[in-house]
This record gives C-alpha cells, structure tokens and sequence, in this order.
C-alpha cells in the first residue's frame, strides 16, 4: 500500500525499447521484420493484456474507421485506389519458446501475455511480421522508388493514469506514444540513401557517406546494404529513403542538420538549410535547447509537411510568389518541441501541440521579418500575415457558430473539419497571444522554458500546462483556462460611449478577460489594465485631463475576440486602394478608377467604390456592404452609374440571411430591385446546402444604342423572381421561377421556370454532366428567353469590360454559363422559349478539357469542342457543330468557367 502510494505521489510513466530488423523489398513494395519488443511496467498496476497499433491496417480496404472517415470528407479516390491498399500481417508473436495469442480490431491489436506482468517487472517478446506499403494515400506509402517510411511496426499504445488509450486511426488528428530507444537495421538497395529518426551507427558511414554511393565507387546492381540508427528518449521512429537523395549538413548551436533534397528539387531547395538554421536558433533561445543531437529536413513527395522525432518530411519545395515552404519547414521543426522533446496526446488535446506549434510560427514570421509580415512575396500585393490568415480563420468559426470547445477528440470533428483547424491551430495560437499580452513576454517567455524543461520527455496534459502558468506567474488563471478550454464563449470588448474626461467600456461577450485600453485626452495618452470582474467599466480622468479625443481597445492586438470594429472611438475608417485584403478592425472603403475601351461607347472612364465592414457573401459576414460608381463613354456620351447594398438580418448556426438592393443605367437598361437571400446549411462542411432567393426587380430597355436589337427588346419589365440552389458533396441544383405580370406593372406577362442540375462523376477518367431544362408560358421579352449558346446577361465583373453587343458580346465571342451552353453555336443567337440540353465536359478539374452537347430548342443540336481553363478564364474551340450554315470556328473566352 507504502508502494502504490508512492507511485501517485511522485507519478510514473511506462518504458519501452524497440530492436527491430527489416528488410525492404522494392520490387514488391513490401517489408519483412522481425521487432524484439521490450516493455516496462512502470506503473502501480499488474498486466495481463498489452495492446499495439497497427497503423498500416487503416490501409487495408474501404471498411476501416479511416477509410470511411475519408469518404465522410469526400475524398473517394483512396477507396477506389487498389494499390492504395496496405496492411501489416502479424506472422508470430513469441515469449521465449510460447507463442502469445493476439487478436486485431482494426488497426488495434490486443496481446494476451499469458501472465501478469507486475508493477516494476517488464517482458520481451519477438513479433514477425509482413508490411505490405501501399502508394501514397496518407503518411505511409511509396511513390516509384520513392519510399516513406512511417507507422511502419507496431508500436505500444499508450497506457497512463487514464487507462489503455487504444485509439484507431482516423482521417483527422494525430498521436500519442510511449518515450522509449530504439535500434534499428534496416536492410535496403544499396543505392538508396537513408534519412531517420536517430543517429546512424555504423562505424564506416557516421556521417551519411551513404549520399555518396559507396566507399569503393558504384554499386553493383542487385547489391544490397544495411543501415543502423539508434534513437533515445522519442516516442516513434520514422524514415524515409530514395537512390535520388542529395544531402546538405549544417551546424547551428551543436546541433547537426541535414537536409535530404531530390535531385529534381534541387533549385527548390536550396534555402531549406538556411529555414531550418533560422528555426532551430529562434526556438532554442525561445524554448530551451533542442534535446537532441541531431535533425532531419527531408523532401517528401506529398505537399504539406509531417512531424516525427529528429525528422520532418517536407513537400515538394519553394515557390516563387508565398513563403509557404519556409512556414511549412518552421512548423514542422517547432513539432520538435511540442510534440518531440513535451510528448502530450495529440488526439485528445491537439491544441497542446498544434496551438503551441502555430504559435511559434507566427511568432517566427513577426520576429523575422516584422509585424506586418506576409505569406506573399509578390511586390504589389498587401502584406497577407499569418497571424491575420489565422484571425480570420477564427473569426469564420466564431460567426458561423461552428465552433468546438478546445478539449474534444480530434476526429470528432469529421463533420466540420475547419472546426478543428480553428480549436487545434487558430483559436489556441491567438489564445497563447492573448495570454502573453496578458503576463508579459518576459514571463511568458519563462513559462514556456520551465514547461518544455519540466515535462521534457514526459506526457503533459493541459492541467499541467495551467498549473506551470500559475506557478510561474503567480497569478489565479483557472477560471480564464476553463472558458478558453471548455466552451465557445467569446470576447467582444466595446466602447459604449465617451462623454467629456470618461469613457465607458463593455464587453458584450462572454468570455471575461483582461484587455489594455488605451485612452488619448488633452493632457496626452493613458493605458488602462480592465480586469475581467464586470462586464461593463467607467474610465475617469481627472477633469484637468480634458476631454477623450480617442479611444482604442487592446492597442497592441492581444485580445481573442472576433469583433475588432468596435474597439475604437471615433470608429476607425480607412480609404485604400480595391487591391486590400478585407479589414479585422476598420471600415474599408476602396476604389477602383476604370479605363476601358467600348464597342459603343469608345474610350470609358469612370471610378468605382466599395465599402463594408469585412467582407459579406455567403458564409463570410460582413457588415453595410455597398458599390458605387459611374463610368463614362466619350464616343457615346453616356453616363453609366449603378449601385448596389446587402446587409445580414440574421447570421447564425445553418441559416443566413441577407436584404439587398440594387440599380443601374446600364447599355441603355435601366434597373431596380430589392431582396432578399437565405442559405440554409453549415459551411465548410460536406452536409447539403441550400440557398433561397426572393427579389422584386424592375427592367426598363430604352435603347438599342449599346445591345444588339436580335437579342433584346423594348418595354417595361417588373419580375417577381425565385431562385432555388442545392448542394450535397458532387450536386449541384439550380432552379428558378420567374413571374412577371400587368398586375404589378409590368407590359408583359409571362412564366418562366428553368432547372439546372450539375453532377460531377468520379469515373477512371472523371467527367461532369450538367443537364439543363427550361420553359416558359406567356409573352416574354426576348432578354428573358434561354439562349442555346450560353446565358445572355453578364456578372458585374464581366460587366465592367464587355458590353451587350459588339465583337465580345455574350452571344458573340464571349461565354457566359448557363442556359443551353453550347458553345459551338456562338455567333448564331439562338433563343427559344423552351429548351433543352445535355453538357459534358471531361477530365474534370484538368486545364485542358474535351466536350460534347447535345440539345434541343424546336431544333435538335449537337457540338463538340475542346476547352483551356485557366483559373476564372477558358478558351473555347468546338470543333464541330451541327447546323445548316457552314461550318465555322466560333471560338469564345469564357469568364467564371
């Protein structure tokens, strides 16, 4: 009783040792191993069942909890792939001369000892084993000669103060392992080069001479070597080997760095040393010194990049125009850390390692090359920092009320996947800001070091961290951890109002916490700590202060709250010019000045702005959106103004909605309406969509001056119109009712329904099918009938550099989706009040496409053509057509294709 008393008091954690021999078949993407698997008991319980993961099963068949959560995320092509298929069959398990029996769920396996392995005792056993490797799906997997090298054995699930944690693989979060050593031999071709967890021991190759080839020159074909690596104190082993491999080494702070590269990569890589050196240096001055002796930066074949100890796997290289490599490379080297050297469960409590993670990441941007920082490298671009990419990642969250509480498994957020980007990356970054401008870099600082220093190669958990915040900063942060950790509530300090020397301040949301106000008066500046004990508080000057000239809550940015634009008295504007990314804190007016030439109208110049409070459509909320503006055509001395406003009247969890209004003189068209838009659904999800539009509008053509008259017509038109959309995963539903009448004004009277549906088919060579339908009863202007060749009116961008008629009109040489969308019979006009077509378009998603229509208006039709997308941009060439007129190439430039 002495004992096990002792062991809660002082804690424990279990020991493991790894010898493992394996033997890598190239030609049968395969892998035979023998494991000598040694564990510890280190804790006050008694054993009689050991329980491993077997990571590659989730490989095995479209079945596995991984493979269906794949399909859960849209993503079928792994289900499809049968050399995506891997597994590990377990051959023998053997204590001594006894086979132990074992059973698999999954990529579970429970091993009965056949005894009980007692507190303070420990066993070995040996297990054979089969890995097939399956082509790259996940983490595990080869790609031509290409092989890495990770979940390859089995590996002890974690057993600690909560019990077995014998957790499946899943499609979203990571792991959790046991601190132990490792020995490994690894038999491979003996032109391959091996980059792993560990240092290599073998005594004629200490320094990676391997990159070299041989000793002795040329590898004989079919000759083969074994390579040793011994690892201490890491909870898994992972490598990664190709005969392509170059090596670079570095030193930075006794610590040896090698960068693995591709001969192909080569120019893509060639600041990957410098990256890792600049990393390495920041986070050992930030964290404590990098336990280890070495580390590897390995060029992997998948973008993106994965975390193990002493290795990380890195996409294929640097680009041009984003620091994205640079920002991959750091994050997955600040892993090291908070993952490598502090072991916490990254299942259960990911923000332990990918909030810690993000957080140095973007402390690395700010540090090195300052606060406005950007991910672009493009010159006329606005800065795009990461800490803005991620405030807005959490503002999407917050707004759409699709937020998770921080401590939720991983995979439990398969429905929402942006829901855990934000708990496990944003959210825990910007919180560990929050809590940094809250203490002080300085003690901050402090706390970090004493973490990682405490908890190095142990399993932390988020009690720990709190207890090391209080402790070292001696100061009660239960309850401000416990509404972070816990619940969705939110910060949103406001200045309520500012009357003479005082100023009142509110928080108007739930989650209380401490924020800096700066206030600015007659006499100079003040900065104010608001403690988080009242929702609303009452600054007073002295009245020889004189009067507050400014207000601005959390100066320096610190706050965890989604609404930054109520910080600020007088409220905050800015005028820049249309290329800004949308504001986190001001009231963003931008113009656009416009210079075009015009069929009709020869030179047009003219200005448009654009104000709102962020960004507002769909899923994104933003406040008093509007366009304004006006151009002018010197040959046709026509003034074109039009404006537009939208505002949200109701944004919560499944359901938005928006009022909107709008007009314009536009091509001789005068139009007004008003309205309003709901969708209905979650965002960022795979769950169906559905979208309502209800508007009222008014049409009144007066001139044939800039329109072709074949394809529009005169008269006053007032619509009553309903738009209905529905999206689910590879669906795509559009419909529409029309109804105008002389009942509300308007000269004609008419009909008008039309469906669209959209499926995208994931065949061997995968393809889309849009059929099309449409009618309409009743005497309709020709503007309103279907239009075989593509929809006749224009979206506001299209409408800004091509006008309704001329050589790049919608029925001439330019394409605009919708209707009939046969693109062999531009040039023709077609129009009908009833149609009919079927469009295919293949290989889906490939910038060059092949297609063929077939359709009817009264008339059978039929075209077929190839397509260059580029973006929002295609370049369309049928090649036949089948018509009465001659043939002819009637190519088109499509916009928003």
């Amino acid at each position: 009783m002495v004992v096990f008393s002792l062991f809660f008091l002082f804690g424990w954690q279990q020991r493991v040792s790894y010898e493992i021999k394996a033997d890598l078949d190239t030609e049968e993407h395969s892998l035979r191993a023998i494991e000598y698997f040694t564990y510890y008991n280190n804790s006050p319980y008694s054993l009689d069942t050991l329980y491993m993961h077997l990571y590659a099963n989730a490989y095995k068949d479209g079945h596995t909890i991984y493979a269906q959560e794949r399909r859960q995320l849209g993503d079928s092509d792994f289900l499809k792939a049968e050399q995506a298929r891997g597994s590990i069959h377990i051959e023998h398990i053997i204590r001594g001369e006894d086979s132990l029996q074992h059973i698999i769920d999954g990529t579970i396996m429970a091993i009965n000892l056949g005894q009980t392995l007692s507190s303070g005792d420990s066993i070995t056993f040996k297990i054979e084993y089969l890995l097939k490797i399956p082509e790259f799906s996940s983490r595990l997997g080869y790609h031509s000669h290409h092989y890495e090298m990770v979940h390859w054995y089995p590996k002890v699930c974690v057993f600690d103060e909560y019990g077995w944690h014998r957790d499946q693989y899943h499609a979203i979060g990571e792991f959790y392992g046991e601190y132990g050593d490792y020995r490994i031999e690894l038999t491979v071709p003996g032109d391959y080069v091996v980059a792993a967890t560990g240092e290599r021991i073998d005594p004629h190759d200490k320094r990676f001479i391997d990159a070299l080839v041989s000793h002795s020159g040329k590898i004989a074909m079919g000759e083969r070597k074994s390579v040793r690596f011994s690892a201490e104190d890491v909870h898994d082993f992972a490598w990664v080997c190709d005969p392509n491999f170059l090596v670079e080494q570095y030193e930075v702070d006794g610590i040896l760095l090698s960068v693995f590269y591709l001969k192909q990569s080569e120019k893509k890589w060639r600041n990957a040393g410098l990256f890792a050196m600049e990393a390495v240096k920041r986070f050992n001055e930030w964290y404590g010194q990098y336990a280890y002796s070495n580390l590897s930066v390995v060029n992997g074949y998948y973008h993106g990049g994965t975390e193990y100890p002493q290795l990380v796997i890195i996409g294929p290289g640097e680009d041009q125009f984003t620091r994205l490599f640079e920002i991959t490379i750091i994050h997955e080297i600040a892993h090291q850390w908070f993952y490598g050297i502090v072991g916490s469960n990254e299942l259960d409590e990911a923000w332990l390692d990918e909030g810690f993670t993000t957080y140095s990441e973007i402390r690395y941007c700010e540090d090195r090359y300052g606060k406005d920082n950007s991910l672009l490298k493009l010159p006329f671009i606005p800065p795009l920092s990461r800490r803005y990419y991620y405030k807005v990642i959490y503002y999407l969250n917050q707004t759409n009320c699709i937020e998770i509480p921080i401590l939720t498994p991983a995979y439990e957020y398969i429905d929402v996947p942006i829901a855990y980007i934000n708990s496990a990356y944003a959210k825990p970054a910007l919180f560990l800001f929050n809590l940094e401008g809250i203490l002080g870099r300085q003690r901050f600082d402090s706390i970090l070091k004493r973490y990682i220093q405490e908890y190095t190669f142990k399993h932390p958990r988020t009690e720990d961290f709190i207890k090391t915040c209080e402790e070292e900063s001696g100061e009660d942060l239960g309850p401000l951890f416990s509404q972070f950790l816990n619940t969705t509530d939110f910060s949103d300090w406001a200045v309520k109002k500012v009357v003479g020397s005082s100023a009142e301040i509110e928080n108007k949301g739930a989650l209380q916490m401490p924020v800096d106000v700066f206030v600015e008066a007659d006499s100079g500046a003040h900065v104010f700590r608001i403690g988080s004990e009242k929702k609303s508080q009452v600054i007073g000057l002295p009245a020889s202060a004189g009067t507050i000239k400014r207000v601005i809550i959390d100066p320096h940015g610190y706050a965890l709250e989604p609404n930054y634009w109520n910080n600020y008295y007088p409220r905050k504007f800015s005028i820049k010019p249309i290329f800004r990314f949308p504001s986190l804190d001001a009231y963003q007016i931008l113009y656009l000045p416009y210079l075009w030439y015009g069929y009709y109208d020869g030179i047009t110049t003219g200005l448009y702005l654009f104000g709102a409070q962020f960004v507002d459509f769909d899923f994104v909320k933003g406040r008093h959106q509007w366009t304004a503006g006006c151009t002018y055509g010197f040959e046709s001395k026509i003034f074109y103004p039009g404006f537009s406003y939208q505002t949200p009247i109701l944004f919560r969890r499944g359901m938005r909605a928006r009022v909107m209004f709008k007009g314009s003189n536009s091509h001789g068209e005068n139009t007004l309406g008003g309205g309003i838009v709901t969708s209905i659904g979650i965002p960022f999800s795979l769950m169906q969509s559905i979208g309502l539009t209800h508007s009222l509008s008014y049409f009144e053509l007066r001139s044939y001056s800039s329109v072709d008259s074949s394809d529009w017509e005169f008269g006053r038109n007032i619509i009553f119109d309903n738009r209905f959309s529905y999206r689910y995963k590879t669906w795509n539903i559009q419909c529409g009712l029309t109804f105008s009448s002389k009942v509300i004004g308007s000269e004609f009277e008419y009909l008008k329904t039309s469906c669209e549906i959209n499926k995208e088919m994931n065949t061997f060579i995968p393809f889309t099918v849009r059929l099309f339908a449409g009618r309409i009863v009743g005497n309709a202007p020709t503007q309103e009938k279907f239009y075989l060749s593509g929809a006749l009116r224009i979206s506001i961008l299209a409408d800004l550099f091509f006008g309704q008629a001329g050589y790049l009109s919608p029925q001439n040489h330019l394409h605009i989706r919708g209707d009939g969308n046969m693109l062999g019979y531009k040039t023709l006009h077609i129009k009908s009040a009833e149609m009919y077509c079927i469009n295919l378009e293949l290989p889906s998603h490939f910038p060059i496409r092949l297609f063929a229509d077939y359709g009817y208006y009264g008339e059978y039709a039929m075209d077929f053509g190839a397509k260059v997308v580029l973006g929002p941009i295609s370049f369309n060439f049928p090649f036949y057509t089948k018509t009465d007129e001659p043939w002819s190439l009637r190519w088109s430039i499509g916009v928003g294709n």
